[in-house]
């Protein structure tokens, strides 16, 4: 064996002395073979008089999965991340860390449909699932109105107008809903007080 096959085996055993940063206690695990006689490793003392052959630790070949026509839709997986990222902001609001809140709720959609990835959802339970964490969010914004008043306010606001422009509703059309259901002429949301805006999204939102 050459000096230069006999200088990269030696670098391959110092670096399997040297921890790499952040690792305590841990070393690589290197599977190696060795073929001949009188081959001695000895401390830092290499002699090899046969072939070293070294084994790579097996690769690991992830699965990924591909929803199908029985699962939900995109148009269904991305509402139900909408909600969640909406969750997540009313948690952060309260306290909690924003990627914390998005694990809490991803886990508890997946706990509730037994699912390994949320886009593993049944197609035929897409819309209840929807319903179940639009009805979590509704909780958790009753829970910051007093809290988070102004948050409380806007999410009711974003709500409002969200479900107008799906009914194609001008500004116009919902100032006359609010005088009409409400007796208040407002050239704005905000003039609304707290129980008629509320009255106001309910209103809005049992529109078909």
């Amino acid at each position: 064996m050459d000096d230069e096959v006999k200088g990269k085996i030696f670098r391959i055993f110092e670096n399997v002395k040297k921890p790499g940063p952040n690792i305590k206690n841990e070393r690589p695990i290197i599977n190696a073979s060795v073929a001949g006689k009188n081959n001695i490793v000895s401390g830092r003392d290499i002699n090899i008089a046969g072939d070293l052959n070294i084994k790579s630790p097996p690769k690991v070949n992830r699965t990924q999965f591909t929803p199908g026509p029985q699962h939900i839709t995109a148009k269904q997986a991305k509402q139900l991340k909408d909600v969640i990222d909406n969750l997540a902001l009313k948690e952060e609001a309260g306290g909690m860390p924003r990627n914390k809140a998005c694990k809490k709720w991803w886990s508890k959609l997946k706990e509730r449909y037994s699912v390994a990835s949320y886009r593993e959802i049944p197609v035929h339970l897409g819309d209840e699932a929807l319903s179940w964490i639009k009805q979590q969010s509704a909780i958790k914004r009753h829970k910051i109105r007093r809290t988070n008043n102004p948050k409380w306010r806007n999410e009711l606001y974003s709500a409002i107008w969200a479900k107008s422009k799906n009914l194609n509703l001008s500004k116009g059309d919902v100032y006359n809903i609010v005088y009409t259901n409400l007796d208040k002429r407002v050239s704005s949301l905000t003039q609304l007080g707290e129980q008629n805006l509320k009255k106001l999204h309910s209103i809005i939102m049992k529109l078909e």
